[in-house]
């Protein structure tokens, strides 16, 4: 128990004092949470916006340099933002016609940057490989109106693994862009 002279604090503290002040703590929040939460997200949805990319192709060549580009694709950047934050990842499915056992390899690039490699595991001739590549990625300084390029490269190696009407290639993409 405590005693003040202090105006609004009761002279002695008891736990019925300390529940209403609690229950009233409570109602506040409850009552102010909304108003905040919108003033939060109304901040959050101006300074940020999401696109995401699916896309794909079929019928394309496995060559043996790892610079040539199977897959490409541009997101415009919206109006009033200069960021981007990415998550890209490819998925290519073709059949080796190199005459042997090999490799086929992926890369994703994210506005000219390129990732490093992701092999699949040894393919046999006449048989399909897979590979995956993943690249995350920050741009900075975009220009409103412009574009995001997305490509994605794929080389077989040893040996060029020719064009073939079912090799196929998959890029799923994320794109958080920020002002």
């Amino acid at each position: 128990m405590a005693s003040s002279d202090i105006q609004g604090v009761p002279r002695i503290i008891d736990e019925d004092y300390l529940v209403r002040e609690i229950e009233a703590l409570k109602r506040q929040m409850r009552e102010l949470g909304p108003s905040l939460m919108a003033a939060a997200g109304d901040a959050i949805s101006t300074a940020v916006t999401f696109r995401h990319y699916t896309g794909g192709d079929t019928g394309f060549a496995v060559p043996t340099p790892i610079t040539a580009a199977v897959f490409s694709a541009t997101v415009d950047v919206p109006a009033g933002f200069t960021q981007v934050g990415v998550l890209a990842t490819s998925y290519i499915s073709a059949k080796n016609q190199s005459g042997g056992t090999s490799y086929i390899y992926a890369r994703v690039a994210v506005g000219g940057d390129v990732s490093g490699n992701a092999a699949s595991d040894p393919t046999g001739n006449g048989s399909f490989g897979t590979v995956t590549s993943s690249r995350a990625n920050t741009l900075t300084g975009l220009t409103p109106g412009g574009t995001v390029s997305l490509t994605v490269l794929a080389a077989g190696s040893p040996g060029d693994w020719g064009t073939y009407a079912l090799n196929a290639v998959f890029l799923n993409a994320l794109l958080i862009f920020a002002r």
